[in-house]
């Protein structure tokens, strides 16, 4: 089982535009703890990955050696921002 941790500029972007998606982000996190790799890759890179809540894309790394998922970007989907691999 994974630990997931979302990143703190995931967290200030969630709180700056008043979304609530507590119950779903929970629910994706659940998901993830056991299947880290449900989600598609971004950039070709199997390590990183996304997933989708309402109208914002999520991207995510999974760290395998310390079991570890971090939650690092969140866009609005119709924005001109897209998901960077960081």
């Amino acid at each position: 089982m994974y630990k997931v941790i979302v990143s703190t500029e995931v967290s200030m972007f969630l709180l700056e535009n008043r979304m609530r998606i507590k119950d779903e982000l929970q629910e994706k996190i659940n998901v993830l703890k056991e299947n880290p790799r449900l989600y598609p890759v971004i950039h070709n890179n199997d390590i990183v990955r996304s997933f989708y809540i309402r109208s914002l894309a999520f991207s995510y790394i999974i760290d395998d050696n310390n079991k570890l998922i971090t939650i690092t970007e969140a866009v609005f989907i119709k924005s001109s921002l897209k998901l960077k691999v960081k």
